[in-house]
């Protein structure tokens, strides 16, 4: 408790990918995506601060969620929430630790925004 380590690498795992289909012709402002009705995209990762990386046919594009939603009122729907889990591989004092769950592992100054 209190110790400080060292997160010398990480990654980000998202299982299972989210899913948003386009319940009418959309354009994401941010990204300038445009999904026409029927058209689905699959949330991969995300990139921090509402954008994901998204596949799409068989493209890898950029997704703001600020457009997106559960009810579907417009334009896309989000019809999976992805699920994440962020991973930080930890060391002290030169010897490593192991890899750690930072969303359930409680720590403080975990991102540059911390």
């Amino acid at each position: 408790m209190g110790d400080t380590v060292t997160a010398d690498s990480g990654l980000v795992i998202v299982s299972p990918t989210g899913i948003v289909l386009a319940i009418s012709d959309f354009h994401d402002r941010d990204s300038g995506l445009e999904l026409p009705r029927g058209d689905t995209l699959y949330l991969l990762n995300e990139l921090g601060e509402g954008f994901w990386n998204a596949r799409w046919h068989d493209s890898t594009v950029s997704v703001t969620m600020w457009d997106i939603d559960s009810t579907g009122s417009h334009g896309a729907k989000l019809i999976r929430q992805p699920i994440s889990q962020w991973w930080a591989h930890l060391t002290a004092r030169g010897a490593a630790l192991g890899w750690a769950d930072l969303d359930v592992v409680d720590v403080s100054g975990a991102d540059a925004c911390g």
